[in-house]
This record gives C-alpha cells, structure tokens and sequence, in this order.
C-alpha cells in the first residue's frame, strides 16, 4: 500500500510541487527554485503557454506580495511593464486558499518575490 501511495506522489504531487528525480533545486518548467520560503510558498509552476504562477499559504494569501526582475543573479533590477521596479499585488484581494494566483509572464532570468520584505521565492531560469 504504501508503495503505492509513493508511486501516486511521484506521478501526480511531485510535479506540482517542482521536485524532480536528478537535482537539489525543485524545477518549475522553465525555472529552478534557488530559494523557496515554506512559510509562505505552497507550490510554483508554469503552464503550457510560459505563465509563471504560485500557490501562497492560506495564512499569508491577503498579504501583499511584491515582484522583482533581473537578467542576472543579484543584478540590477528590471522595470516592469508599469514603469517601475517592483511589480505589487496588492493585498486583501480575496484570492482562494490552496489556489493557484499571482501569474506573471517575463523573458527575465531571475524572479524574486517579496512578502514582509523577505525574500519567500527564488527562480532562475535554466531554459529559454
């Protein structure tokens, strides 16, 4: 029975949550999580079209979240399609629990996001 279970997890959970069989660093389509916060992060993923989406704690989902780009790691910061640096979602926006929000699109190589000005998510892109 458990190997069951097991084998369910690695067909149906672990692609969600961005585990993968050959590396350290959870893989999301495109991206490598480099730093994932589980206090804040449930899970990431990117669909078939190259949307960028993540999946908040149910305790942190009204809290503001804040984007940030870059073309290298620890680089200068990209401005968004608003003008600015930091892209904000804004807070008490109803979002679900357990659903998946925030997507973004970026031909960017590095995302941050920010939540409680901590870093709560990490990636890299590792193809283009």
């Amino acid at each position: 029975m458990q190997k069951i279970f097991s084998l369910l997890f690695l067909f149906f959970l672990a692609p969600v949550l961005g585990l993968n069989a050959g590396g350290d660093d959870p893989v999301f389509g495109a991206f490598r999580g480099i730093s994932i916060n589980s206090d804040y992060i449930q899970g990431a993923k990117v669909d078939e079209v190259g949307k960028i989406w993540i999946m908040l704690k149910p305790e942190v989902k009204e809290r503001e979240l804040n984007l940030k780009i870059s073309m290298k790691k620890d680089g200068p910061y990209r401005n968004w399609f608003t003008g600015s640096q930091v892209l904000v979602s804004a807070a008490n926006q109803g979002k679900e629990p357990n659903a998946w929000t925030d997507w973004i699109e970026t031909t960017s190589n590095y995302i941050e996001y920010w939540m409680d000005e901590k870093l709560i998510l990490h990636l890299e892109r590792i193809e283009q």
